[in-house]
């Protein structure tokens, strides 16, 4: 059974066990009690979703291109290179302009 797999079954039984009832049940009423105590744990969720993409995407970013080729979701995986690409077309060019400013003061 592939890891993925694994993960996500783990998941469903564990959303479907009695203690993930009552993990829900204490951060549902937390979360009703105060509008702040709401707010910081919509907070919560979106950073570890940002911490997630960005962990994947570090992942994604050291796969060889022969590899990342023969990928499933290859579309995703060449956005985030020519992200990267663009990333380092534009500092190149940042720097050589500053470079050129340097030089020509």
């Amino acid at each position: 059974m592939s890891p993925r797999l694994y993960s996500t079954l783990s998941l469903f039984r564990f959303l479907n066990s009695p203690t993930s009832t009552l993990y829900y049940h204490i951060a549902y009423n937390a979360s009703v009690t105060t509008m702040a105590s709401k707010n910081e744990m919509a907070l919560d969720v979106m950073a570890l979703h940002l911490k997630a993409r960005e962990n994947f995407a570090a992942k994604m970013a050291k796969i060889p291109k022969r590899l990342m080729l023969r990928a499933p979701n290859l579309s995703f995986t060449l956005a985030l290179r020519k992200e990267e690409l663009c990333k380092s077309e534009e500092q190149t060019a940042y720097q050589e302009a500053a470079d050129s400013s340097l030089l020509g003061s």
